[in-house]
C-alpha cells in the first residue's frame, strides 16, 4: 500500500496469529479491516500480491467496528512509537 511502510489485513482464515507475523520496518502502518461477513479468499490473495501481509486476530470473529479497536492496542503495545 502506497504511503505506508507496513500494511496488514486482518483475515479470519489466516493460520498465523498476529504476534508471529510482525515484521515491522519504518514507522508507519496501515491495518485493513474487512466488512461484516469477512474478507474472502480472493480479496486476501489480492492483498498478498500487493505486498499486504495477512494476520489473524485469533479465533474470535469480531464485528468490523470492534476489530480495529482490538488490533490497534496490540500493535501499539508492541511498537509504541508506531504512527498509524
Amino acid at each position: 500500500m502506497g504511503g505506508y511502510d507496513n500494511a496488514f489485513v486482518c483475515y479470519e482464515d489466516e493460520q498465523n496469529l498476529l504476534i508471529n507475523k510482525l515484521e515491522i520496518k519504518g514507522n508507519t502502518l496501515a491495518i485493513l479491516i474487512g466488512p461484516e461477513g469477512g474478507i474472502d479468499a480472493d480479496e486476501a490473495d489480492y492483498a498478498i500480491k500487493n505486498g499486504v501481509k495477512c494476520l489473524s486476530l485469533g479465533k474470535r470473529i469480531l464485528r468490523t467496528e470492534d476489530a480495529g479497536a482490538f488490533a490497534i492496542p496490540i500493535f501499539l503495545s508492541i511498537l509504541p512509537d508506531l504512527i498509524l
